[in-house]
């Protein structure tokens, strides 16, 4: 017997934590983020001041966490922090 691709593929998926809203709005922010970073920052950041250009990095590192956390549904954080509308038992 062989199982179905979406059951394979959802055994190494780690299971969703966050709703539907809050993944579209993650991902919003992060694509808004990003526009900002790759605009105005991504500018200020070639001027070649060290701290701009760290500053920078940082904001498109976010940018990224937000979209793929936002696109997968799954946040690492709340696995720990039970927030008031995750499923679950509080600890």
């Amino acid at each position: 017997m062989t199982e179905s691709s979406t059951t394979q593929r959802r055994r190494w998926l780690p299971a969703t934590n966050m709703p539907l809203w809050e993944r579209a709005v993650r991902v919003v922010a992060g694509v808004l983020l990003a526009a900002t970073v790759l605009s105005g920052a991504g500018l200020l950041a070639a001027l070649g001041d060290p701290l701009r250009q760290i500053a920078a990095v940082v904001l498109a590192l976010g940018a990224v966490d937000l979209m793929v956390s936002g696109a997968v549904g799954f946040c690492p954080v709340y696995r720990y922090v039970r927030m008031p509308w995750t499923p679950g038992p509080r600890r």
